[in-house]
């Protein structure tokens, strides 16, 4: 799709997607693109593989947002319950004029973050800038997604909908096993990317320099998709390049330590 974007369905697809994306800011709406990577494990070997910042993948998220919003409207015009997903305003955050793409801006800005709620009944959506939002792309991955297909299958086929009260019900038994499945999914990730440290002592790579607390900062390294924190002896600037080495793996606490060999600012 990335070589296609000129060619239709996409070409028109990828335009709604901009101009959804320009109005949704005009609204408030709060974009952090933060370096991602993808763990795989096959046979034992771990491979670890940066995601690159594609036209196409932004088209997918457009499209998934627009498909959220539309469902929202949808059931909000006809009075449809649905498990809304919410979030309250982050924290004011002040950029300094031109730096608010910078990674060490949106790492300060990513910890502004409220955390999403879902309710039965539509609410902004903060960071997406939006009145109402359902989560609705996922049916097969995200139980709530599911319930939104089910209570818009329903109304169509003119059969009971589940009332506010089974929503809240619904979304109370996800949020009670979210705080589980979240770090599990979380530590698997941490500990296979452990395991490949592990089996590459000698390894050497960037990182950069996104927060200073006093001589603990915090580093990120792209191609690991890690935020390790490290000690400086000298008071660099924020977005410094790092060259970092491995210093030493504990795989039981999940933690990989490194030294800075040199930096540039």
């Amino acid at each position: 799709v990335e070589a296609r974007l000129s060619e239709e369905p996409f070409r028109t697809i990828y335009a709604l997607g901009l101009a959804s994306e320009a109005r949704r800011q005009r609204d408030g709406a709060m974009r952090v693109d933060m370096p991602e990577v993808s763990v795989r494990v096959r046979d034992g070997d771990v491979t670890i593989r940066t995601i690159p910042p594609l036209r196409s993948r932004d088209l997918v998220q457009y499209a998934m947002i627009l498909a959220g919003e539309a469902a929202a409207r949808f059931g909000t015009t006809r009075g449809i319950p649905l498990p809304f997903a919410t979030q309250e305003p982050p924290d004011y955050f002040d950029f300094d004029e031109g730096q608010s793409r910078s990674l060490s801006a949106m790492f300060a800005q990513r910890r502004t973050f409220r955390r999403s709620q879902y309710r039965s009944v539509p609410a902004p959506h903060s960071a997406l800038g939006l009145s109402a939002y359902a989560q609705a792309t996922s049916p097969m991955r995200r139980y709530l997604d599911l319930v939104v297909h089910q209570q818009l299958r329903a109304y169509l086929a003119n059969k009971p909908l589940l009332t506010a009260e089974q929503i809240l019900e619904r979304v109370g038994a996800v949020e009670a096993i979210l705080p589980s499945t979240r770090p599990a999914e979380q530590y698997s990730e941490r500990h296979w990317i452990m395991v490949y440290l592990l089996r590459r002592p000698d390894w050497r790579g960037r990182g950069v320099l996104v927060d200073k607390r006093s001589h603990n900062c915090t580093i990120i390294i792209p191609e690991l998709g890690l935020e390790p924190s490290i000690r400086l002896s000298a008071d660099l600037p924020l977005d410094s390049d790092l060259t970092l080495s491995l210093r030493l793996v504990d795989l039981p606490r999940l933690d990989a330590r490194f030294r800075v060999e040199n930096s540039s600012g």
